[in-house]
């Protein structure tokens, strides 16, 4: 099973990456471990251009290198 995680940021309380990482970690404490064997988490945070934005574009260019 597939799992996609796309967070957008809580404003003025947490970026969108953070966000993500909480989900993860509260599904892998609630899933039952049967479950979890067969689970893989993708996390792909998103920005509507405010708070974050940097952040997430951070993210973006450390995942989508390109040799010139």
């Amino acid at each position: 099973m597939n799992i996609l995680i796309v967070p957008n940021s809580f404003k003025e309380c947490a970026y969108s990456p953070e966000i993500a990482r909480q989900i993860v970690t509260s599904l892998k404490n609630y899933l039952p471990h049967k479950i979890l064997k067969n689970v893989r988490f993708s996390v792909l945070p998103i920005s509507d251009g405010g708070d974050g934005f940097i952040e997430v574009i951070k993210i973006g260019r450390a995942s989508c290198r390109e040799r010139v």
